[in-house]
């Protein structure tokens, strides 16, 4: 906890960051990891509310209001039990943030839940936040980030057996290659979803591949045989399992498929069995269904009919602000007036073709500016990370730095007063010696020629009084001294 802090409030030295934001950061990490004794029953409250926050985000139509307040009564009920935060709940709040449009804060929490998930050997919430990973550095432009993180869940979900994620991973993938203009990988990842999802016996991911596969063969670089095949295998599935949704589309599309090949009748009964369907559905399908049925109508030569089903589809796609139904619809009504030479309804048709047109453009224009500025965002967040994370890696490497200087300075010092004990022993040594050459210096100035000749004067007075004691004694020291 104290490092977790200490790294914390190294983001200070961040231009534009105040130490109140890094209090507040450092107390937001830091709340979630009280821990204390926690009841079968707080967990399982605790598991429904991010269970329910997380299964209301699957529903295609949820509402996000009603996500937050499951999020909140989830982080209110950790925080009145001091319970831990679980990886779940880390993951429920990067789906709420990315949702939001707070792509920063997204990440934080995927990357805490992945930490979490994996502390805790949580194999699934592992796969989970991967493939959250993935959905996000895709929509933040880090395509190999993106398909890294997808990667990594299939391996896992295939080491450790478990199902549910590898199919969506490769949808991920699939999402990836079409972003990037490969229709080849795109179309590759979808067989791969495909097969997944049939070994899970995943009815929702089957339709959903097969769906997208029968749509791109059907449209560029296209296939009428295959289309066919994939689109009324998607329709035969869709039909068993009372999926109005993937039916209305899968029979358009397949429509699609054969107003392409000019065969209109087959086309004609498979739009109307699709607006049958759409009708009756919040999808907004039956405006695509119905301008194209006044495009068949048209190019039979019947362009009363043709009109009946234009006017049609313009209300059904202006009640769904469909811009870009609206604006091929006009387009071919524009086509077809021009073809009856009536050419104030051809530039009535024209003009609003291109005032929808615009609007379009100007819709995708301001979507790019969007998903730019998200990148942007991601950038910077990523810079300032790698910011931080360099000025830790400096302060590691000044440390180590100081350590080591500290570490040469102490070896200097003992090798100086090693070096200062050596040479006072050895001026101690030389003075020892300087006293004995003064000692023996002394010595032999004090054995003169007047000494011996006295001392060799008494001992011949000795000899000749034949004090033989007296001589022996004498010349005994005599000799002694001299050595």
């Amino acid at each position: 906890m104290k490092a977790l802090k200490a790294i914390l409030l190294l983001m200070c030295f961040l231009p534009g960051i105040s130490l109140a934001s890094v209090e507040k950061s450092v107390n937001s990490k830091i709340t979630p990891l009280i821990k204390s004794s926690v009841s079968s029953s707080d967990t399982a409250r605790l598991n429904y509310l991010i269970k329910s926050g997380l299964k209301h985000m699957s529903i295609k139509s949820y509402s996000i209001d009603q996500v937050k307040a499951y999020m909140d009564s989830a982080v209110a009920f950790c925080e009145k039990k001091n319970i831990l935060f679980p990886a779940t709940l880390f993951l429920l709040r990067a789906e709420y943030n990315f949702e939001t449009g707070d792509f920063s804060r997204s990440e934080e929490e995927a990357k805490l839940a992945l930490t979490k998930a994996e502390e805790s050997k949580d194999y699934m919430v592992q796969m989970k936040t991967l493939a959250f990973l993935g959905k996000y550095n895709m929509t933040t432009g880090f395509y190999q980030e993106s398909m890294n993180c997808y990667q990594k869940s299939i391996q896992l979900s295939e080491q450790k057996g478990i199902k549910g994620m590898i199919p969506a991973c490769y949808y991920g993938v699939a999402n990836i290659f079409i972003k990037v203009g490969d229709l080849n990988s795109y179309r590759e990842n979808l067989r791969l979803m495909i097969d997944a999802a049939q070994k899970e016996n995943d009815t929702a991911n089957i339709q959903e591949g097969l769906l997208r596969l029968g749509t791109s063969l059907a449209d560029k670089e296209r296939d009428f045989r295959r289309a066919d095949s994939i689109l009324r295998k998607c329709i035969q599935i869709s039909l068993k399992q009372k999926d109005e949704y993937y039916t209305a589309y899968a029979l358009a599309n397949l429509g699609w498929n054969f107003y392409r090949e000019k065969m209109y009748d087959s086309s004609l009964v498979c739009y109307n069995k699709s607006l049958k369907i759409s009708l009756n559905g919040p999808w907004g399908s039956s405006a695509n269904s119905l301008g194209n049925l006044g495009t068949i109508y048209r190019d039979l030569g019947n362009p009363d009919k043709a009109i009946k089903y234009y006017i049609k589809a313009i209300d059904q796609a202006r009640k769904i602000h469909d811009y870009y139904s609206l604006s091929w619809i006009y387009e071919d009504m524009n086509k077809m007036y021009l073809m009856k030479n009536d050419t104030s309804k051809a530039y009535d048709t024209y003009v609003l073709f291109k005032q929808y047109s615009d609007s379009l453009k100007m819709k995708e224009s301001s979507e790019g500016l969007y998903e730019a500025r998200i990148r942007y965002e991601a950038d910077n967040h990523n810079k300032e990370v790698q910011l931080l994370s360099l000025r830790l890696k400096n302060n590691h490497i000044l440390t180590i730095g100081f350590a080591g200087l500290a570490i040469v300075t102490i070896a200097i010092g003992l090798l100086l007063f090693r070096g200062s004990k050596l040479k006072t022993k050895r001026r101690i040594s030389e003075m020892n010696e300087k006293i004995s050459e003064l000692t023996q210096a002394n010595l032999r100035q004090q054995m003169n020629p007047h000494f011996i000749f006295n001392t060799l004067n008494s001992i011949q007075y000795y000899m000749y009084q034949h004090d033989n004691l007296a001589t022996n004694n004498y010349l005994t020291k005599f000799s002694s001294l001299l050595r």
